[in-house]
């Protein structure tokens, strides 16, 4: 597949050999208040790549049932497919403004294509306590009568372009991912993302 590294094999230290995904990143590049990181273009990228991802996914579950290819922390209904697990916008690379690949496949083990989809949609729209305004260069305090909608279009457009109705339960599993964000946290994440927790639990009705 496309968009994604390759293994080359290990070293003598055993440490995986991968080719290298040119581009750009959230994180390097601080592409934070960059207009890709709030496109509908980048959220319809997304989400067709993920769905790509899943479908070819598929054929390893088989090998992976096989030789009990798990992840205790994430207890779900059966696998449908080989989850990233970690598919958050920090780790996709960019190019000439467009979304063109997804690294860091570190956390992948079997599960199910909702639970892997929590992150992409939770980090692209983002569903944060904040929401980043262009004309003011900076995130300002989210407000239910002037974002709720706009969040709710966006995540809509996601599952659209997946292929996938809005799921009634979205909110509730993203809710738990943050939770689960907690107990491996500490120091300024923790506090992050309980924040985040306690904002989805109290406004995610908003946008569905």
């Amino acid at each position: 597949m496309n968009g994604v590294p390759r293994l080359f094999g290990l070293d003598e230290q055993g440490r995986e050999i991968l080719t290298y995904l040119p581009g750009k990143t959230q994180q390097h590049d601080k592409l934070i208040g960059h207009p890709c990181m709030r496109s509908d273009d980048t959220i319809v990228d997304m989400a067709c790549f993920m769905r790509r991802l899943h479908d070819i996914s598929v054929g390893f579950l088989p090998n992976a049932k096989e030789y009990g290819w798990g992840n205790p922390d994430y207890p779900q209904d059966e696998p449908e497919t080989i989850c990233h697990n970690d598919a958050a916008s920090w780790n996709w690379v960019f190019m000439n403004d467009r979304l063109v690949g997804l690294f860091d496949f570190d956390t992948a083990c079997p599960g199910t294509r909702m639970w892997d989809l929590t992150l992409p949609v939770f980090s692209i729209i983002p569903l944060t306590p904040y929401e980043y305004t262009q004309e003011l260069n900076k995130s300002i305090e989210y407000e239910q009568s002037r974002h709720a909608a706009e969040r709710k279009r966006k995540i809509k457009l996601f599952f659209d372009a997946y292929g996938m109705n809005y799921p009634s339960n979205f909110i509730d599993l993203l809710y738990f991912r943050m939770q689960d964000f907690c107990k491996h946290s500490k120091g300024p994440a923790l506090a992050w993302y309980r924040k985040v927790a306690t904002h989805i639990k109290e406004t995610g009705q908003d946008w569905i």
